[in-house]
This record gives structure tokens, sequence and C-alpha cells, in this order.
């Protein structure tokens, strides 16, 4: 269907030329007829596919859907920062025609060419709170950890680890202990 009306719209122009090179009234009314068609048939194939972008939370990835097909996925450890602003260049995947900044999410990663990634869930701190609960389950912290990004997984120990503990510090103890030598 698409391919024969792309090559009837490349046959008609052709077939209703004169002498002159010019196109008849009958020619430029088809012609625009199947312009307007064309440009119309892109916009609905733009409104489908911009739709049918999805995202989901899994166990171990952020994951971006076309049509159902994941074809992102955003590993939970690989994510740094989560922004209901944007910043600088980022791999964008709305799901609406025209990107609303109460609907904007920025995944800021860890590694990666492209650092940051424009999501636009429809209810974006929702969708943050949900994201937030996945990497403190993820990292086995508990639920009342309220900074995920400043801890690291040690590869010798299990569970988390926060900065001040790869320091050699305790983490419950601000004080500085000193040896205490008897003379």
């Amino acid at each position: 269907m698409c391919t024969n009306a792309f090559i009837l719209a490349l046959a008609v122009p052709a077939a209703f030329e004169g002498k002159s090179g010019s196109l008849d009234p009958v020619g430029k009314w088809l012609l625009a007829a199947l312009s307007g068609l064309l440009v119309l048939f892109v916009a609905v194939v733009l409104v489908r596919v911009l739709g049918a972008i999805d995202y989901r939370i899994g166990p171990k990835a952020v994951i971006i859907t076309l049509f159902g097909l994941p074809v992102r996925r955003i590993r939970l450890d690989n994510i740094r920062h989560i922004s209901s602003r944007r910043t600088g260049f980022c791999e964008s995947w709305p799901n609406v025609l025209l990107i609303k900044r109460d609907r904007i999410l920025v995944i800021e990663k860890r590694r990666g060419l492209s650092k940051r990634v424009l999501i636009t869930p429809v209810q974006r701190y929702v969708f943050k709170a949900a994201l937030d609960r996945a990497i403190r389950e993820f990292n086995g912290l508990p639920e009342n950890q309220r900074n995920w990004a400043a801890v690291t997984i040690s590869p010798t120990r299990e569970g988390p680890q926060t900065p001040r503990e790869e320091q050699g510090e305790s983490a419950g103890s601000n004080s500085i202990e000193t040896p205490i030598s008897k003379a």
C-alpha cells in the first residue's frame, strides 16, 4: 500500500506533463492531494511510533521498549544520578511528540558513550521513586537509605560500603581514635 502510493506519486507528474514541462490543472491537483496524503501518513506513523515507546524497571535494568520489544537497557548499577532537569546533550527516548518540562526525567550513567538518557514517563516522580527503590534493592541497601549514589559495592565484602568505610573509618563514629600509650 505504502509503496504503491509512493510509486503513483512519482508517476503522476510525469503523466500529466505537457510539452512546456508544466503540469495541467488536474495534474497539479492530484500532485497536491498525494503530497498531502503522504505528509498525513508520515505524521500518523511518527505519532504511532512515539506513542509506542514505553519504559519498564526490571530486576537488573531500566528497559526502554518500542512496540513491546526492548531496544535499550540501562543497567541499575550503571546509574549515577536521576534528575528532572535536562543538562547538556542527552540520548533522547521520548514517548510524546512535544516534550514538556514536566515529563522529563534524565538518567545519568557512570559508563558509556552517551552519559545521559532522557525519558518522558507519564508520572515522572512516581517512576523516579520506583527506580530509586529498585536501585536500593539491587544494591542490597535498606529502605531508609536515602543516598544510594554514594554507596559502592565492594568486591571483597558482602553488602554496601560507604565512602567513609572505604577510607578505613568506621561508619558509626565521627571521632578519630588515637592510641593511648602508658608511660
